[in-house]
């Protein structure tokens, strides 16, 4: 393919992935490897498509070779991260996200994602280090404060738990989790009459 066709194949399978047609999405971004390997949009997209359809080990395959053409893509890390996390590859997935968050520091979904790699391998304080991080970014993000409230949790951290769910709600009403993790957190307070009140809420929710 010449670079005007490579173009095109690569947005004909754009617009599939697009549209959800993701086997034809997937048949396209093949061409495109097979005809330019070191063609990043290529990889890394068929790589998104993998992690969407659960098939781990080849989203890892996929996108370390994205990685191998462009170390420095912030996204391309992440989804690795991601990827390696779901192929149960936890301390492999740490690596790539501390790589991901020394390029770009700024970069909450890899705070968090870190967070979870390390919460996976039970050092909870640096996970809260991660948490903190995040939302320190970005306070408004409901999914990151219930995060950090999870992992406080299981600190036996009740009250500072507490508090992050209800940061989570604040963020935004409709957050279910938001609503789970604050039942959680005020069952195990014994104030079960509250706990009670969040488990409606997050059952009207879900």
């Amino acid at each position: 393919m010449n670079p005007v066709q490579l173009q095109n194949a690569l947005q004909q399978g754009v617009a599939h992935h697009r549209a959800g047609r993701l086997a034809e999405a997937l048949a396209w971004y093949q061409r495109v490897r097979v005809a330019a390997p070191r063609n990043f949009d290529a990889w890394h997209l068929s790589g998104m498509i993998a992690l969407q359809t659960e098939a781990s080990t080849e989203a890892v395959s996929f996108l370390r070779r994205a990685v191998a053409v462009n170390a420095t893509s912030v996204e391309a890390l992440l989804h690795l991260g991601i990827a390696l996390i779901s192929a149960g590859q936890v301390a492999e997935a740490e690596k790539t996200l501390r790589e991901a968050v020394r390029l770009n520091p700024a970069f909450v979904d890899c705070w968090d994602k870190l967070a979870y790699c390390l919460k996976a391998q039970d050092r909870l304080q640096e996970a809260v280090g991660c948490h903190q991080r995040a939302v320190d970014l970005d306070p408004k993000r409901a999914a990151t404060w219930c995060n950090f409230g999870l992992t406080l949790g299981l600190m036996g951290q009740n009250e500072e738990a507490l508090k992050c769910h209800r940061r989570a709600a604040e963020a935004d009403p409709k957050y279910s989790e938001a609503y789970f993790g604050l039942a959680q957190a005020l069952q195990r307070m014994h104030r079960n009459h509250e706990a009670v009140a969040a488990y409606d809420r997050f059952l009207i929710l879900v």
